[in-house]
Order: C-alpha cells, then structure tokens, then sequence
C-alpha cells in the first residue's frame, strides 16, 4: 500500500468512491450546459462561480474526465520502456513520457477536485451566453482557466490562469496543487509522524526537481519542446545517447505500475534521466491513487475506473 496514495487521500474527490459504470461527463460540458447559477463574480480576479445546488453534475464531470486522462495517460506509457531502450524510437519514445506524464497530472487535478480547461471558440460563446443571462458585463476571453470544486462539490469556481502557454499553466496550477497538499501532510494526522515526513520528503523533491529549485516551473514543458521541435541534447540520428543511458532511462520508466515512493526522483542519469523520473513519478502517482478509489468503491469491483484505465492496464497482461 502506498504511503503517498495514503496521506494524499483526503485530498480525492469524495463521491468518486461511489460512482461506478462508465461517465462520459466533462467540465466544459457542464460550464456550458448553463444548469448552474451564478453564486459570485470577481471582476478583478477574473473569477466566476456556479452553483449547482448539488454534488451529482460536477463529480460526474470529475469522473468522466479523470477516467478518460488516465487511460491517455496508462496507453502512451504502456511501451515507452520498451522504446527509450531503442536507439531509433527513444527520441519519440521521450516525447511519450512527457505527454503520459501530462495526461497524468490533469488525471489527478480532476480527482482532487479540480483542472484546467481552455475556452475558446463555441465553448466559450456558450459560457458567455450564460454569464450574460445573469447579468455579468466583464465576459471572458478565450484562455486557460482553472476549474475548481467547493462548498462539498457544489460549486464550481472558474479563475484565469495568467500563463503563456496551456502547458506552462498546466504545470503551474498543478505545481501549486501539490504543493499545498504536501505541506499540509506535516499536521494532517493521517500518517504517523515518521511516515508523513518521508512522503513530505519525497513529494518535496519531486517538486523540487520539477521545478529546477522553483526557478522553471515549466521545466517538464521546456524540455519536451528542446527534444521534440529544436532535436536537441543529441537524442535523433546520429544519436549520442549510449546503449547504457537507454537501459537506465528504459529501467526507470518501466516501473510505472509500482509504487510512487519506489521511483528513484534524483537518479544519476543526467537531465534525460531526472526528466524520466519525474515523468515516471507522476504516471506512477496517478495510478496509485485510480487503483485506491477503485479498490474502495461503495459497489465493489464496479468503480467507474474499472471499465476505462484499469480495464487498459490488465489487457495489457492478458
């Protein structure tokens, strides 16, 4: 049993634990659907809030998309292993990690109440019909915003994301997730003092090392466009990246499926290997937490994540 899954747990979506079957559901969907009412408007801070008077429409959404993002996430990573150890697909095959770790991380922000979702186009019209049938003038603009459920899942709260890119927001709002998660596990009481220190420990440092000490909060980001749109740091043909860097990459991401706190985060494998065991952790972290909800679903063995990314992961063994 994981110890991170363990102190994180307080943070996950209560009514995920009781959904099961299939959820096709969506925040943008719900956002435009116009069945909530407007609680509050922050001019300033750009933020508006929905109320739906119940839990049932926003975890269906948190459930749908959590389902859908894991299973993106389990698929691109399935035979990453096997490709970071082939001189010809690693290039492609560290794209895949980067993008499995993306998918990831929006996973888990859904299952600890929360996302990213950018408006723009036909979504965002319809989000401005809404606001407008309530009376707010100052309307949206197409961007990334941050989606957040409150008040017992109630309520959605919908903020701006100052950012300069999808990805660099993306990072940057899950960034701030996490961190407040971990320092909060110190004085939850979930774990005994021992073990919580060890999970602040290893979450701290995986922070720590996606973020290059606080000094690239986009890092992950950063490094995929060198790799996949400059072809730098010597990756594609002719490649410099020896047979024994790509088992230790290869080795590295193999152990998505184990526990998060078994992933080496500061390996000595230069800046492709810590990139890769950031990538791992995170794909290891949200399969941890799917395996907990499922595992403690109301309607045992029904969980709605066991007819998406579960359902994958075992046909992946026969």
């Amino acid at each position: 049993m994981s110890l991170i899954v363990t102190a994180l747990q307080p943070r996950i979506t209560r009514g995920l634990f009781d959904i099961k079957g299939p959820r096709l559901g969506s925040l943008p969907n719900i956002l435009t659907r116009g069945s909530g009412y407007i609680g509050a408007y922050d001019s300033h801070r750009k933020q508006w809030s929905f109320d739906f008077r119940h839990s049932g429409p926003i975890v269906d959404a948190l459930a749908g998309e959590s389902s859908r993002l894991a299973c993106a996430a389990f698929q691109s990573f399935a035979d990453t292993w096997e490709q970071l150890n082939d001189a010809n697909a690693a290039p492609w095959g560290l794209v895949k990690t980067y993008y499995s770790a993306f998918y990831a991380g929006h996973a888990l922000l859904r299952i600890f109440g929360s996302g990213c979702t950018y408006l723009h186009g036909l979504r965002l019209q319809l989000v401005k019909q809404v606001l407008q049938a309530y009376g707010v003038a100052d309307l949206p603009k197409k961007g990334l915003y941050k989606v957040s459920a409150t008040q017992r899942d109630r309520v959605l709260v919908v903020t701006a994301v100052p950012c300069e890119g999808t990805h660099d927001g993306f990072w940057k709002v899950l960034y701030a997730t996490m961190r407040e998660a971990t320092d909060s596990i110190l004085t939850a009481g979930v774990l005994p003092t021992t073990d919580a220190q060890q999970v602040w420990g290893t979450l701290d440092s995986w922070i720590a090392l996606c973020t290059q000490n606080g000094g690239h909060l986009a890092w992950p980001s950063e490094l995929r466009n060198v790799l996949q749109y400059r072809q730098e740091r010597d990756v594609w043909f002719p490649s410099a990246l020896r047979a024994g860097d790509r088992r230790v990459l290869s080795g590295i991401a193999e152990r998505w499926k184990s526990l998060p706190e078994s992933i080496n985060i500061q390996p000595n494998a230069g800046e492709l290997g810590r990139f890769v065991s950031v990538c791992t952790f995170l794909v290891a972290l949200c399969y941890a937490v799917i395996e907990r909800i499922a595992g403690r679903c109301s309607f045992h063995g029904k969980s709605y994540l066991e007819t998406g990314p579960l359902r994958y992961v075992r046909s992946l063994t026969g």
